[in-house]
């Protein structure tokens, strides 16, 4: 209980610190909001996998399996074609712009330090 509490704060601060760079920070219209949207949450969903898989921080726990490895980067890898790709237009998606990409980036890594602290955090005493 304590891990879903511990670990659902965290994500949903990083939720509302994306919508706030989305609607404040950089001004987007709604095609690039949920361009921008899609693609943090996407790659935060996916990343986070590796975090909570294991009590150990992730670049000392034994690998993941190839097969999570192989479907997860692939999932990530697909939801980028989406968003880049040709295809974009069928669900809405438009181009982003580099200072665009660079802050989804910066939160995206942020949320992934502070998973990974949060979940040491939530395990202590467990």
């Amino acid at each position: 209980m304590r891990f879903t509490i511990v670990m659902g704060t965290v994500s949903s601060l990083f939720d509302a610190a994306t919508f706030l760079i989305l609607l404040k920070g950089i001004g987007t219209d709604p095609a690039l909001f949920q361009t921008g949207w899609f693609l943090e949450s996407i790659a935060t969903q996916i990343l986070v996998i590796f975090l909570i898989r294991t009590r150990r921080v992730p670049w000392r726990a034994t690998p993941a399996h190839t097969a999570l490895m192989v479907t997860s980067v692939g999932a990530l890898a697909a939801a980028l074609f989406l968003v880049t790709g040709p295809l974009q237009y069928l669900f809405g998606f438009v181009p982003l712009s580099w200072p665009l990409i660079g802050a989804l980036a910066a939160v995206t890594a942020a949320y992934l330090a502070a998973a990974e602290a949060a979940k040491q955090f939530a395990l202590r005493g467990s």
